[in-house]
């Protein structure tokens, strides 16, 4: 009995050691002098790593005992992304992405501003959006019977252009325009919907003591998804 006791001990013992040691095998792809400043991104994927060029091809060790937050799933990713638009909105005007590839104008971005903060939190703006698309307006847009185009964002549009719409029903459908954009991109799960607030999910992690986050991402092509880890505590990284 007492060699059983001790078998278990050492099997315990075990499990326990391999468990403090799980490691993740990551790339970082470019040029590293001195330490490394967060936000470090790295992937598992060495391809999709080698995608972004730079001089050398890094491989690291990362401590999935760490804390990480993580993104891929939908319904955390929603949860903490509907946090922007509460007090009116105020964190999408300070963390939208403004200039670069797929970011918005300035401009935009304070047009878009000036309606969602008419609405206190998600949840309100995702009931006016439902409640214009379900509005009389919508019903005389498609009864109205654009056809050919791929989807209803394109019919309403070229019924904004006609002659059919008045000046209100104009206002109205550039009020839905910035609402379905907040709501069709609130849980995807795609690297426009990630980093458009890209700052926004470094610090939640940052502020929530998170070592890091791990979302879905594409290669630098844009043809491979992968999944990134945007890395806070480097002590998490071990250079191999």
């Amino acid at each position: 009995m007492r060699k059983q006791i001790d078998n278990f001990r050492q099997w315990n013992e075990k499990q326990l050691n391999e468990n403090n040691n799980k490691t993740l095998i990551v790339y970082h792809s470019g040029y590293i002098e001195g330490e490394i400043e967060p936000p470090f991104y790295v992937t598992d994927n060495d391809f999709g790593a080698e995608s972004y060029g730079g001089d050398k091809l890094y491989k690291f060790k990362l401590n999935l005992n760490s804390n990480i937050l993580n993104l891929t799933k939908q319904e955390t990713f929603k949860i903490i992304k509907m946090k922007i638009y509460d007090n009116n909105s105020k964190l999408f005007i300070k963390y939208i992405n403004t200039g670069g590839f797929g970011g918005y104008s300035k401009e935009r971005a304070y047009n878009d501003y000036n309606v969602l903060k008419k609405f206190k939190n998600y949840y309100e703006i995702e009931r006016k959006y439902l409640e214009i698309i379900n509005s009389e307006l919508f019903e005389k847009i498609f009864e109205f019977g654009f056809h050919g185009y791929y989807d209803d964002i394109h019919i309403i549009h070229d019924y904004y252009l006609s002659e059919k719409s008045t000046d209100d029903e104009k206002k109205t459908i550039d009020i839905f325009e910035v609402l379905y954009q907040q709501v069709k991109n609130i849980d995807k799960l795609d690297d426009y919907s990630l980093n458009s607030f890209g700052k926004y999910f470094f610090d939640y992690a940052k502020n929530n003591n998170f070592d890091a986050y791990k979302a879905w991402s594409t290669d630098a092509s844009g043809q491979m998804r992968i999944i990134e880890y945007c890395v806070i505590n480097t002590s998490i990284l071990k250079l191999m």
